[in-house]
């Protein structure tokens, strides 16, 4: 690496990346790699320093470099970087041309409170002391957050067309629909990453069953959602296990008139418990297009959800199934293709059905 940062003669700089697993005894190499870079007037800036092997020793700390040269960067990714508040502020008032603020495992980080007229993507996750984001960037287009319930206070996003939220196992989710609500009917797409609440546990013994009576995540029947009239993508990444309904969160498709694609991605754990499938009345969903399913089962939670879709969206042309999780296990066992002929009677005929291995 210092060679490579001694022998570029060049003025300027396009996009400088360290993916390393450094931890705070390289704390003056960063420092003079960084200097480098934003002297040599980069734009695209990432430190990624994500141990390999989880440690005691503290990540890399450091940030008022980046307000001493700043008048180029537009993008800035920070992963395993423990930057302040107070410098997370700073940057975002003196770089002029920032678009991109990618923020990532910062165990300092308690506030971001600023304003940005260049920003236009924010993305920050899985920062455990964070409380709040209070920003003002009306150029902003892409919001992201995940983590724990914080106070959100979005100003001004005028632009703001896409939106992620997503929590943790046990983590609310729509405690952020109030103060973002303001902005849904401008969305064009939208992420959740929802986290159910188990209704089943497991045996540890032969004579001991648990069951768990937490509650959370189950559905938006609670809210008062205002109509999604842009909305055109809605992405629903769940996890959980395969005993809970999801019928609770039909509202939410519901209140988006124009949207053409659902896609639900199922990293679940499947007890093989009995179903209880259950149906629930809906509207038409007269825009909807496309259904995707990832990682399905065949148990309640995406049987529910699959046959409310498919018997509402009365203009459905295509039903995408696909059986593997993330993690590349089947879910549904080999040689039982019970469920998959169940899912495949409720779709009309002049509805194309396609499989994993027919989508490659």
């Amino acid at each position: 690496m210092e060679k490579v940062v001694i022998g570029h003669l060049d003025s300027s700089i396009d996009e400088f990346r360290v993916v390393f697993d450094l931890d705070t005894s390289f704390q003056s190499r960063i420092d003079h790699w960084v200097v480098f870079a934003l002297r040599k007037r980069v734009k695209t800036l990432e430190l990624d320093f994500q141990p390999v092997i989880e440690r005691m020793d503290t990540d890399y700390t450091r940030g008022g470099l980046f307000i001493d040269y700043s008048n180029s960067l537009a993008s800035l990714s920070l992963n395993f970087v423990n930057i302040t508040s107070e410098i997370v502020d700073s940057i975002l008032l003196s770089c002029p041309f920032l678009e991109n603020l990618h923020i990532r495992k910062s165990i300092f980080l308690t506030s971001i409170k600023s304003q940005s007229s260049s920003l236009k993507q924010l993305d920050v996750s899985h920062c455990d002391k964070l409380q709040t984001i209070d920003i003002s960037a009306p150029n902003m287009v892409f919001f992201k957050y995940f983590g724990q319930p914080i106070e959100l206070n979005i100003r001004n996003a005028v632009s703001l067309s896409s939106l992620f939220i997503g929590a943790g196992t046990g983590l609310e989710i729509t405690y952020a629909f109030e103060p973002m609500s303001k902005y849904f009917s401008q969305l064009e797409f939208l992420y959740l990453q929802i986290s159910l609440g188990c209704s089943f546990v497991p045996p540890v013994s032969a004579h001991l069953h648990l069951t768990v009576s937490s509650a959370y995540n189950l559905g938006v029947e609670h809210l008062k959602l205002p109509l999604l009239t842009r909305l055109k993508v809605l992405d629903l990444y769940i996890t959980g296990d395969h005993s809970v309904s999801l019928l609770g969160w039909t509202p939410l498709i519901e209140a988006c008139p124009v949207l053409e694609k659902l896609t639900v991605k199922f990293n679940c754990i499947d007890y093989g418990v009995n179903r209880f499938i259950s149906k629930r009345n809906g509207s038409a969903l007269k825009s909807l297009k496309t259904l995707e399913i990832f990682g399905y089962c065949g148990r309640r939670i995406d049987i529910e959800l699959a046959s409310f879709v498919i018997e509402n969206a009365i203009n459905l042309q295509r039903v995408v199934v696909d059986v593997y999780t993330f993690r590349r296990k089947l879910s549904i066992p080999k040689g039982d293709p019970i469920r998959i002929d169940e899912l495949k009677k409720m779709i009309p005929e002049d509805v194309t059905f396609m499989l994993t291995e027919d989508v490659q």
